[in-house]
């Protein structure tokens, strides 16, 4: 690929992959909830830590060092400028979020070796959800558990391991709109109604953009990271009542915090039709 196709590839993909939200949409929102302050990575990380069960214990991702080529080089500086830019920066970085947990009706994930299988087993957990039996709250505790940092270049420490969270909870310090979980005033109209809904035909496969990124010798700081689009059914229940419709999003993955495996740095890019 010629320097400028690269060039291409890497402005495009740090633009929806960093942390702005376009395109793949992967990336921060709001939710002011209870959790941690504005304490440090660091700090949050400890404390999170005495209070969990044995199977969520924090885990260093195995980054591995820069090629330190022209291209590497490039790229990082990319990612880093775009970051910089990003709406909603400052405001990631104080956001508080929850302790990570796996409780309130919400699975505890098998550890998995590949992008896909992991994609296969999160999704589903993800959107299979009956409202009246299962917590917004607790989807956020949960979320935490099965984040993986986000350590591309110029991410701050106190954003990497707040990105899966917000991503799915309302990214609206982005001026996002569209995401996977229904609102607060929508979860709770669903609960009313005894609403659950199931994902079914998953497709998995390696994003194209994410694809010709790497395929030009840039790679990112933890080898495990990866970038899948996701689509399938997903099918909402109101007693006998069933609406269908197809779903795809975006789920980018690396190496998970809270255990062994991969875990989800982000999901975005949501569309129904």
């Amino acid at each position: 690929m010629s320097r400028h196709g690269h060039m291409a590839a890497v402005a495009g993909t740090a633009l929806v992959i960093a942390l702005a939200a376009a395109a793949l949409a992967i990336v921060i929102g709001p939710s002011g909830r209870h959790g941690h302050g504005s304490a440090t990575s660091t700090e949050a990380s400890a404390a999170a830590h005495r209070s969990q069960p044995a199977r969520l214990k924090w885990l260093t991702p195995p980054t591995v060092p820069t090629a330190g080529t022209p291209l590497q080089e490039e790229g990082d500086q990319l990612f880093a400028r775009g970051l910089s830019a990003t709406p909603g920066l400052e405001a990631l970085m104080a956001l508080a979020v929850p302790s990570p947990a796996v409780s309130g009706g919400w699975p505890d994930l098998a550890a998995a070796n590949s992008p896909e299988a992991w994609a296969i087993e999160f999704v589903p957990a993800l959107l299979d959800i009956d409202f009246a039996r299962q917590s917004r709250a607790a989807l956020g505790r949960w979320a935490q558990a099965e984040e993986a940092p986000e350590l591309l270049p110029g991410v701050p420490e106190r954003a990497a391991d707040k990105v899966l969270y917000v991503s799915l909870l309302a990214p609206a310090i982005a001026g996002e709109k569209d995401t996977a979980v229904p609102s607060a005033t929508g979860w709770t109209a669903l609960a009313r109604a005894h609403a659950s809904q199931s994902v079914s035909g998953l497709l998995v496969q390696v994003d194209p953009g994410w694809a010709q990124l790497v395929a030009t010798g840039w790679q990112p700081p933890d080898p495990r990271m990866d970038v899948l689009d996701v689509s399938g059914l997903l099918s909402t229940r109101r007693g006998a009542r069933v609406l269908a419709r197809r779903f795809s999003c975006s789920v980018a993955v690396s190496s998970a915090r809270w255990h062994a495996g991969y875990g989800t740095v982000a999901v975005g890019d949501w569309h129904e039709r």
